[in-house]
């Protein structure tokens, strides 16, 4: 990762760490909170957030140049996340910055395949760059450097000059999509290249919270799994498809549990995903594929209260962080659009820090 840490350096620091983090589980808006957000209008939101921890970002230049509200919302709740993150960065040790660097790898994937899927999109404009996730090892601004890229080609020229492995796993999967022209198929490239090398990272580690982390690593392969077996399930892949579309190494779908699982209730019975299934649900392979994220970044947020002395807090302090951001996301656009605050709050995750 970007640290050469090994096993042999300082040891961890689990114990300065969290107690630093659970201090800060009380500063996350409440379930009331966020129902009383969703009741008023984007000024009231921006004023929560400049009464709250959000305060110093709000009021940057950065974010005060936008003349939009949602806008403003949208960048503080951004920049917040990775302010967040950094202090974790910056204070892990040993054990606990290998760690932490590969739980916020998620960033350099989120905008790596954001940037795939704008280089196949016909309606791609250079000046139009999106918001970049900033606390992963690529800066935003080397994800702003590769969105000026004007064609494909271009692009894998610039992923190749990028001075850090995962430049090579993206460079990669922009060959992969200008050799077959199939974004699943990029996609996938990239998920696998980003999976291998952060397992490497892992293998010096032999503790219970490198174990962890493998765990999450299973656990989002489960997430890319399941998408591909609810898209053959809604017959938009054949079943040959779909085995070629599948990645190894998740925590509890098994490949041939995926292969041989005609029913949702089929594939998720006894794992960690049988909260997805639910009865009397009408089955909606969209809604359904939400159902196994927010049921990835509950598990996250669940460990907040685990093991005191190892990662678990530190993940769990993650999912809490990256719920807090969607909800807070998800009232800003609800308020943007108009919903009514029921509506607004029926796509708000709840979940306190101490429950």
């Amino acid at each position: 990762m970007a640290r050469k840490t090994t096993s042999s350096d300082s040891p961890e620091n689990y114990a300065y760490i969290n107690a630093r983090l659970r201090s800060r589980g009380a500063r996350f808006f409440s379930s009331e909170e966020l129902r009383r957000l969703a009741d008023g209008v984007l000024e009231d939101l921006e004023v929560a957030l400049l009464d709250g921890r959000y305060a110093e970002v709000l009021r940057s230049r950065l974010v005060t140049s936008e003349r939009s509200a949602f806008r403003r919302v949208e960048k503080t709740l951004s920049l917040g996340t990775a302010q967040s993150f950094d202090v974790l960065r910056r204070r892990a040790e040993g054990e606990t910055a290998v760690l932490v660097d590969i739980l916020l790898a998620r960033a350099d994937f989120q905008n790596a395949r954001l940037m795939l899927r704008s280089m196949t999109s016909p309606h791609r404009s250079p000046k139009e760059m999106p918001f970049w996730a900033s606390f992963g090892v690529l800066s935003p601004a080397l994800f702003g450097e590769l969105w000026e890229s004007h064609d494909l080609q271009e692009f894998a020229s610039r992923c190749r000059g990028i001075p850090h492995p995962f430049g090579g796993v993206l460079w990669e999967a922009s060959q992969d999509l200008m050799r077959h022209g199939s974004l699943p198929r990029a996609e996938r490239h990239l998920l696998l290249g980003y999976l291998e090398f952060l397992r490497r990272a892992l293998d010096p580690w032999k503790s219970s919270g490198a174990d962890r982390v493998r765990e999450y690593l299973g656990r989002l392969a489960d997430v890319w799994n399941s998408g591909i077996w609810l898209r053959e399930r809604a017959g938009y892949l054949s079943a040959s498809e779909s085995v070629q579309a599948y990645v190894p190494g998740g925590a509890c779908l098994s490949l041939d549990r995926l292969r041989r699982s005609s029913t949702l209730e089929a594939l998720v019975s006894h794992t960690c995903w049988r909260d997805v299934a639910r009865r009397g649900a009408p089955f909606s392979p969209h809604r359904t594929q939400q159902r196994f994220a927010e049921s990835f970044l509950r598990w996250q947020a669940s460990l907040f209260r685990k093991d005191l002395l190892g990662i678990d807090v530190g993940i769990g302090f993650i999912g809490l962080q990256l719920l807090e951001e969607q909800n807070l996301n998800r009232v800003a656009v609800g308020m943007a659009l108009g919903l009514p605050s029921r509506r607004i709050q029926e796509t708000l995750l709840f979940m306190e820090p101490d429950a």
